[in-house]
């Protein structure tokens, strides 16, 4: 059984809703620590309730029922999909110096395996922008989230979308996670 569900939500709830009444005092000499009356202070004026409604919002979307076959609740989806990207991740390591030490031929046939993140790593290598000056980017640091953006989305790009492999990395985004992310209600309480 997944208890998580029920009392990861009962836990936090109890947290955000009693934690304006923490009396700093009694944490210090619980604790033996001088912080607690600023942790008190924070506790006070950070608004928990809402901490609470997106964490009660981010544990009911993994909570709810998948529409997949062969996962109980999202969470369970969640997890296979970690698991698919660990497998890519080891399987990238342990398979890395042959790519950076092989032909370009051997390059290329290493990043079209889907099994593998070659191809990603190859497209947020090319997206970069090598004529980026560095007195730039520390000044406004513009050029480098601009640059470090543009990267991101070819590695994801080609991660989610590049032919033949689109269809076997479908699990690493289970749709209940899209679902529960796209619900705006749940933004609203981080604002």
């Amino acid at each position: 059984s997944h208890n998580f569900c029920k009392c990861g939500r009962e836990l936090m709830k109890s947290f955000t809703k009693c934690a304006r009444f923490y009396h700093g005092n009694g944490l210090m000499s619980a604790m033996d620590c001088a912080d607690f009356n600023t942790m008190q202070t924070y506790l006070r004026n950070l608004d928990l309730e809402a901490l609470g409604a997106v964490w009660d919002k981010l544990v009911g979307g993994m909570c709810e029922k998948a529409r997949r076959k062969g996962d109980d609740m999202c969470l369970d989806a969640v997890f296979e999909g970690l698991k698919e990207v660990a497998d890519m991740v080891g399987g990238t390591i342990e398979d890395f110096s042959q790519w950076d030490d092989g032909s370009e031929k051997e390059m290329r046939q290493l990043e079209e395996r889907c099994d593998r993140l070659f191809g990603p790593l190859r497209a947020f290598i090319d997206a970069g922008d090598d004529e980026v000056d560095m007195e730039t980017i520390n000044e406004t640091h513009q050029d480098y989230w601009t640059m470090t953006l543009n990267r991101t989305s070819a590695f994801m790009d080609n991660l989610y979308c590049k032919w033949p492999c689109k269809k076997d990395r479908g699990s690493l985004f289970p749709c209940c996670m899209k679902r529960m992310l796209n619900d705006d209600s749940l933004y609203l309480h981080l604002e």
